[in-house]
């Protein structure tokens, strides 16, 4: 893609987001789109659709919604356990595309709208920091990192096929990853003598 990832917004053109007492409020310029939602974590306008794709704190975590410039009914989208960020519009066609952060690894999901058709992309043991498409909307680069490797980008095709390294990590462990627990890994050394005795360090972080 020419355009390398970037970091979900809150604001495009007229849709901006108020936060009050009373919750989180959608707006399109001075226009209420919709009010009393909770924290909304991205957002991205469709101007040709008129419609606003977001990604709002409901029902006890952040699921995708759409709403029209105009107003009306906000449209949930079927819901993951999971939370569901990083909403955006793709170039063309009718599609959005996030990022939901499950429990063994961020997914990057996408959804056509006229058809409800659904194609997810698992990145196992990974944290998604940024996604973008292509101006054709036929391919995406990911921005992410694992337990094991740094920051790293791959480019993938929109159906999830042929993913390759645009850039590669400038760190990666020489461990074995041994899922230990929902939400934690085993970081285990290759080259361990007999009766070698190691450190347990444990590390707790927010993402992988």
């Amino acid at each position: 893609p020419t355009t390398e990832p970037t970091l979900p917004r809150l604001s495009d053109g007229p849709i901006r987001v108020l936060t009050g007492a009373a919750g989180t409020t959608l707006l399109n310029g001075g226009k209420v789109l919709a009010s009393g939602l909770g924290a909304i974590d991205s957002l991205d306008l469709s101007e040709s659709r008129g419609e606003v794709a977001f990604s709002a704190k409901h029902d006890g975590n952040f699921d995708i919604a759409l709403i029209s410039t105009d107003g009306g009914d906000v449209h949930w989208m079927p819901n993951d356990p999971a939370d569901e960020v990083a909403v955006q519009w793709a170039p063309r066609g009718n599609k959005i595309s996030y990022v939901i952060r499950a429990n063994g690894g961020d997914i990057v999901r996408t959804l056509h709208i006229p058809t409800s058709y659904q194609l997810a992309v698992p990145f196992p043991g990974a944290t998604i920091h940024a996604l973008a498409w292509d101006p054709k909307a036929e391919h995406y680069a990911v921005a992410y990192s694992t337990v094991d490797a740094s920051d790293q980008v791959e480019v993938l095709e929109y159906d999830g096929d042929a993913r390759r390294t645009a850039i590669k990590p400038a760190r990666q462990l020489d461990v074995d990853l041994v899922p230990f627990a929902a939400g934690a890994m085993l970081l285990r050394p290759r080259d361990l003598r007999y009766d070698e005795k190691l450190p347990l360090v444990l590390w707790i972080a927010e993402d992988f």
